[in-house]
């Protein structure tokens, strides 16, 4: 199936953020896939998941070492979509 992308940030905050992310739109086959996936995991007794599905892609993870950045993703428009 094809994704397509929607918008850029980051996680943490104070200007030092731990993760930069691509949002991913929630077309039916990634829902679909992402309900089968914690069912499975339900299934072997995991805790399920309770924050809302969000799909992303992590761009990058960030230690202490790297220092504050800027506003991350204001420089760069999604349009047209990737699929």
């Amino acid at each position: 199936f094809e994704i397509a992308l929607s918008g850029v940030g980051s996680f943490g905050g104070g200007g030092r953020p731990h993760a930069l992310w691509a949002g991913v739109r929630p077309a039916e086959p990634l829902v679909h896939l992402h309900k089968k996936t914690d069912q499975a995991l339900v299934c072997i007794g995991l805790e399920p998941e309770h924050r809302a599905y969000r799909p992303h892609i992590t761009i990058a993870r960030l230690n202490r070492s790297a220092g504050a950045i800027g506003p991350f993703g204001s420089d760069f428009p999604f349009s047209p979509p990737v699929a």
